[in-house]
């Protein structure tokens, strides 16, 4: 069944709940904790109940009871245990008239996510967990544990058991005397804050080391690369070892290397493939000179191969999903321990255990071409789709089989992933034309049910030396699509040595004895042992009567190859490499930046930036570089990890904090799907079905990151070059302004696919808000009030939503369903459709999505909404933090909170914020690392310094709190700040809260009482303003101030939090209603101009008592044109002049104006509600023509100076011609007019300075724009 939240009028307790854990007594090894439930709601959701508690976390397994728990972290020395004691507690019971809400299991749908509830009842009547729970973790180097309190135990029917109030005796165990040697390391500074005992963490930091593999480059001056493609035995010519000094080079010195390339596996505390010498034959070494007749024999191999790739998943992978070939490094000299290896040629064995002239053969048919699902690492060789019966051939080589020997034949087939998972399926299959038996019965038909892996495995017949082929009937009545993954034969071969080499594989339970071997065919041959990368041997051919023949001793993985030295293959790859050795930096780094190679050089742009800014030092890193070094040359997303693990085992102190990733990834880093090769820069580290930068910085465990971490998500050099131009204008450039201290939040709806009730996302939208600093901004946006469009669409919420991020905020976080390329169902935003919406240049906001797949970065085919509003020019977001995967409600609101409680109030950078949001959200590691930071980890998208220093108080009343009527008196300063010149200051009525329905409970900032700007002197100002009639009493409004220091380019913010207010009025005058003067265009503007269809109102409002702007009922300030029967509020758009409180400006757009004749009203109140009106008439005239209307000269005659007064359709220029009776132009000067009316003076004068002589004249004025032109013509007197 489908559950969706609804909240429906249950309450328990009060709504306003909390937890907390209180630390009672503390020594070296205990600690005493009281634990208090302060309160807690019970809210009904359709037919079932759901436990609330603000601030807790919740169990994450789907299917359980959705129960609240509390965690408390404890440092612990090192090696060190904990025990947690229950001493006493205060329980209740209470009897459920419903069953509890389970965890939601979160379904991605073709558009967007879903929740789906379904009760697991094992997890629901035998999943009770107790009271306390632990479990230890370390966090760079320091143990801890969690203490998880679980105040709520439930029977899984009616019964709840609540723990009100607990006394927790913690113990610790281990050297709590240790003490270790004090180091610089910021993120365990941080993190310790969240610890009960803080103090005793960092002298518990562990200071251990361990193993990681690498290459070690530095024995060796010249290193040279080989790739082989295939496996067998391969050679190396003189001519291809182009850039080696082979005239100077005793090939006796000759040594080869590698790690052998098999997957690194994902287990944190591991140190990787070994870089180990390879044992090669070197033909012609013995006179000391490498001959252009000479070469190089060793071993190649693959990547390929399902025990090479078993760490990677749980499904079979034969494919490595990085790349295919394995990389041997040849060098010379060198510093080296012991001889180079060689070949070694195994004595003459004349005895054996048994003998064979066969060899068991795996033959495997498989192509990466198609995926089922776009997450995890499967891909399929066959397509076979369709909705009647079809037929599938495939062609199979199985040389040299021995028909008398057993054949098997295997595949497997699965369904399409869809939501039918109960179709049956039917195929037959047929070898060489030969259909399979199914039984024994002689049916041929073989059926399976459902969407899970069908793997076929049958003991055949028919399969022939030479070419074979395979054709797989899908039966079908109706749409049946599968997969086909590989099929796989299993037949003996005999042993012939023809053309090319061979492969003869160790005789089958025949082990470390020895076997004779017997071959036919060429005898022209030699016999490599292969026992592993490191142990390779030949072996004596020998002959007796005519019979040729090896004999050796070998175990199940050894592999014997035939090869004469003209069928040796040849590396696909040779070329000599300029090694940069990682492992011995001797400088001290604070971050480390890894880059695709590509982009090295803005890389290093990047780290100088880091510098200068930050004070930080940054290792530029090429990502070939640490393949090099780390894993042998073989792309693996360990390997960055390993070399990161290692700088930070091994690099001077302060250890690294942070890693900066340069370059976009995909799944697809083999390039299958023929699309993904342009975007595959840096690799992606993908664990399972998740895909997590996180990864790479787990560096003593696997369950969050340890660095802080951020990608910059580019394919090419222009892509990361508006990144960085964003970055640096982001941090040099910043543009001051109230945006800076503001944040948006939007909750999606109730409605989601078949869900009817859904308030969750409104509800951890409220928490949310709850978390930002109470001095910020706070706009919370709720779907659930807005109407839907004929498409079903919220466009209001949008709009409201993208109007605030274009006037600027520091946050914006949407909470609700996503997918890659949207926000909501109701499309709140679209990336195919709303990237033009952006007008927010120099305002950039930090995006966070708590919603599904939003950064769905690692898909070649789309671009996710996470990437593509970081990689805007000036617009969109400067970094944002989505869920590259499918996420759950449950798991994201506890880390949100934790991270706008990070970022705002702790004003810790991007990188350090999400960190620890996700350190402290310890029971939702996985749904935690499917979250990225499309952006740098550097970054501080904090507010403005701030304090709360200020003070307030009322001229009349007495007391902190403000009355109706009183003048406020609003003094403080700026900490830290001897800022001189112009602050902002906003004053806002007493929060307000209200049911958005079904008792969801939602707050919005109060209504302004205030806006204005005053003088600031040496970082101190004071000022004033009037408290409205409108005040609304309560206990939780607020002021807040605001200065930008250009100088510094740095903000200030002090505020007055919270502030108390009634509408309880003080005694005061009213003397005089508001004056309202209105101008239309310019404030040249004169009743009756003519404006054009596109102008601007302008109006000076003022009273002794101030102005009204709380927008509250039936106060607002009204704009009514041409007697319309809708006024428009236009509140918000007047504001203060500077240092008053009863004077200011109105400046509002008018838009679409139709020409003719117009009447415009405006309505202002006073703070005591008392009303004024002022009307205007005005013309409108298409502004696309030019028109000079109303052209007078005044005075006229004149003596010394007049004014040529005219009103402008347009802005535009003018030129001023003065002409004698007879027309002879005399004079002439130019100047700009604007739209509406327009004096321009003029004294009479020539350009020589003489005055005009006593006459008539004829005034000319011509204007231009954009290719019109208008004229007008007027008599002037002159008459002195």
């Amino acid at each position: 069944m489908n559950k969706f939240y609804a909240v429906l009028a249950f309450l328990l307790i009060a709504c306003s709940a909390f937890a907390s854990v209180r630390v009672l007594e503390r020594s070296a090894n205990q600690i005493l904790l009281e634990y208090r439930l302060e309160s807690y709601k019970l809210s009904e959701v359709d037919d079932m109940l759901r436990v609330d508690v603000a601030g807790m976390d919740y169990d994450i397994r789907s299917g359980a009871p959705l129960l609240p728990l509390e965690e408390a972290r404890i440092a612990l020395p090192p090696g060190g245990e904990v025990n947690a004691v229950l001493i006493s507690s205060s329980q209740s019971q209470a009897t459920l008239s419903k069953r509890l809400l389970p965890v939601p299991e979160v379904r991605q749908n073709e558009d967007v996510s879903s929740h789906v509830y379904k009760i697991d009842e094992s997890l629901y009547l035998n999943g009770a967990k107790s009271l306390l729970t632990t479990s230890v973790s370390t966090f760079r180097g320091l143990d801890f544990c969690a203490l998880h309190i679980r105040p709520f135990a439930y029977d899984g029917r009616f019964g709840l058991t609540v723990t009100d109030q607990a006394i927790i005796r913690v113990d610790i165990s281990g050297d709590t005397s240790h003490r270790s040697l004090p180091q610089s390391d910021e993120l365990l500074d941080l993190f310790s804050e969240t610890l009960i005992n803080p103090g005793q963490a960092r002298q518990w930091q562990k200071q251990t080391s361990n193993a990681v593999f690498y290459s070690d480059f530095s024995r060796a001056d010249y290193w040279f690369r080989l790739e082989t493609d295939r496996e067998g035995m391969f050679r190396i010519d003189p001519d291809q070892l182009t850039g080696f000094p082979l005239a100077d080079i005793d090939p006796r010195s000759f040594r080869l290397f590698s790690n052998g390339g098999k997957l690194l596996p994902f287990t944190i505390i591991n140190p990787g493939n070994e870089f180990v010498e390879v044992p090669i034959r070197v033909v012609g070494e013995e006179d000391g000179s490498f001959d252009p007749w000479d070469y190089i024999v060793f071993y190649g191999t693959t990547r390929d191969g399902t025990e090479k790739n078993i760490s990677l998943q749980n499904n079979q992978t034969y494919y490595n999903p990085y790349s295919g070939n394995t990389v041997y490094w040849l060098t010379f000299a060198g510093e080296f321990g012991g001889d180079p290896l060689r070949m070694v040629t195994l004595p003459q064995e004349h005895s054996w255990y048994a003998q064979t002239s066969k060899s068991r053969e795996l033959t495997r048919l498989e192509t990466e071409t198609h995926r089922r699902e776009i997450i995890g690492f499967d891909w399929y060789m066959t397509r076979m789709f369709g909705n009647s019966n079809s037929e599938y051939e495939f062609e199979l080589q199985l040389p040299d089989l021995d028909p008398s020997a057993d054949q098997a034949l295997s595949f497997i087939i699965r369904q399409e992933d869809t939501s039918i998972d109960s179709l049956w399926h039917n195929i037959n299959v047929f070898v060489n034309g030969v259909p399979v038996q199914a039984d024994t019965l002689g049916s041929t038909n073989f059926k399976w049910r459902g969407l899970g892996d069908y793997l076929f495995y049958k003991n055949v017949s028919s399969f022939v030396s030479g070419q074979n082929t395979v054709r797989i009937r899908v039966l079908r009545n109706s749409t049946d699509n599968l997969f086909l993954n590989w099929i796989t034969v299993d037949y003996t071969r005999t042993i012939n040595k023809g053309s090319g080499q061979n492969l003869v594989n160790q005789m089958a339970l025949n082990y470390e004895v020895p076997i004779r071997y017997n071959l036919s065919g060429s005898a022209d041959t030699r016999v490599y042992r292969v026992n592993g990368l490191a142990d390779v041997k030949m072996v004596p051919l020998m002959s007796s009567d005519g019979q040729n023949y090896f004999v050796s001793t070998g175990f199940s993985n050894t592999k014997y190859w035939l090869s004469n030295d003209h069928e040796l293959h040849s590396p696909v790859i040779v070329g000599l490499v300029e090694t940069n050795d990682l492992a011995r930096i001797q400088s001290q780094y604070d971050n480390v930046i890894i880059t695709a190679d590509e982009f090295q050089t803005q890389a290093l742009s990047l780290a100088d930036m880091y510098l200068q800014d930050y004070g930080k030092r940054s290792l530029v890193v090429k990502q070939s570089d640490i393949f090099n070094q780390f894993n042998g040359g073989h792309p693996d997303p360990v390997a960055l990890r390993q070399f990161l693990r290692y700088a930070w085992y091994n690099y001077p102190t302060p250890k690294i904090s942070s890693v900066t990733l340069i370059g976009l990834g995909t799944s697809d880093w083999r390039n299958n799907s023929k699309q993904a090769q342009g975007k595959n820069k840096l690799i992606v580290f993908q664990r399972g079905s998740i895909a997590s930068d996180d990864y790479f910085v787990m560096l003593t465990q696997s369950l969050y990151p340890e660095l802080t971490i951020g990608r910059y998500p580019v394919t090419n050099s222009n892509e990361l070059a508006i990144m960085l131009s964003n970055r640096e204008n982001y941090v040099r450039n910043p543009q001051g302004g109230w945006w800076r201290n503001s944040a948006v939040l939007l909750a999606d709806d109730l409605y989601n696919s078949s869900a009817t009730i859904e308030t969750i996302h409104s509800v951890q939208t409220e928490a949310a808000g709850n978390n930002i600093h109470p001095s910020i901004l706070t706009d919370k946006i709720f779907a659930w009030e807005y109407e839907y469009d004929e498409f079903q669409n919220k466009p209001g919420a949008r709009d409201d939503m993208m109007a605030a991020i274009n006037e600027g905020r520091l946050i914006w976080l949407y909470t609700g369903h996503g997918a890659y390329d949207k926000l909501g169902a109701e499309d709140y935003f679209n990336g195919a459709a709303d990237m033009d919406r952006f007008n927010n240049q120099d305002r950039l906001p930090f995006f966070v999505a708590s919603s599904c797949s939003v950064c769905h970065f690692d898909y070649w085919g789309f671009e996710s909404l996470g990437q593509k509003t970081v990689m805007m020019d000036n617009l969109g977001a400067i970094a944002s933090f989505a869920a590259s995967r499918s996420s759950s409600p449950t798991s994201n609101g506890p880390m949100m909170n934790h991270l706008l409680d990070k970022l705002t109030n702790g004003r810790n950078s991007l990188g350090q914020s999400i960190m620890i949001a996700k350190v402290l959200n310890t029971q939702s590691n996985d749904n935690d690392a499917t979250y990225m930071l499309m952006g740098d980890p550097l970054l501080n998208v904090v507010p403005p310094v701030r304090d709360s220093l200020m003070t307030v108080s009322g001229q009349a009343a007495q007391g902190d709190t403000l009355h109706a009527r009183d003048l406020a008196i609003v003094s403080g300063s700026f900490a830290s700040s001897p800022v001189s010149g112009t602050f902002e200051i906003k004053a806002f009525n007493t929060k307000r809260e209200y049911d958005l329905g079904w008792h969801t409970f939602v707050t919005q900032r109060g209504a302004p009482l205030f806006s204005g700007s005053a003088t600031v002197t040496g970082g101190a100002y004071q000022t004033e303003f009037i408290v409205p009639d409108d005040v609304t009493p309560g206990n939780n409004g607020f002021i807040v101030s605001y200065v930008w220091d250009p100088a510094q380019k740095q903000d200030y913010t002090s505020y007055h939090h919270p502030l108390a207010l009634s509408d309880d009025a003080v005694t005061a005058e009213n003397p005089d209603a508001p004056e309202i003067k209105l101008y239309i265009g310019s404030y040249d503007f004169r009743p009756g101009d003519t404006v054009g269809t596109n102008t601007t109102l302008y109006a000076r409002i003022s009273d002794s008592n101030g102005i009204n702007v709380t927008g509250s009922f039936g106060h607002n300030i009204m704009l009514i044109l041409d007697n319309s029967l809708q006024p428009v509020p236009v509140t918000d758009y007047f504001i203060y002049d500077l240092d008053s409180y009863t004077t200011g400006l109105l400046t509002f757009p008018l838009t679409g104006l139709s020409e003719g004749p117009h009447t415009l009203q405006l309505i202002a109140f006073d703070n005591f509600n008392l009303p004024a009106v002022a009307s205007v008439e005005f013309n409108v005239k298409e502004s696309g023509e030019l028109a000079i209307e109303r052209f007078l000269i005044y005075p006229n005659p004149m003596q010394s100076s007049t004014s040529f007064t005219f009103t402008l359709s347009r802005d535009c220029d003018l030129t001023f011609d003065i002409y004698s009776v007879t027309g002879k132009k005399i004079h002439s000067f130019q100047t700009s007019g604007c739209q509406g009316f327009n004096a321009i003076p003029w004294d009479g004068r020539d350009k020589r300075g003489d005055r005009f002589a006593n006459n008539t004249y004829f005034v000319k004025v011509r204007a231009s724009v954009d290719g019109l032109k208008a004229e007008a013509t007027e008599c002037l007197v002159i008459y002195k």
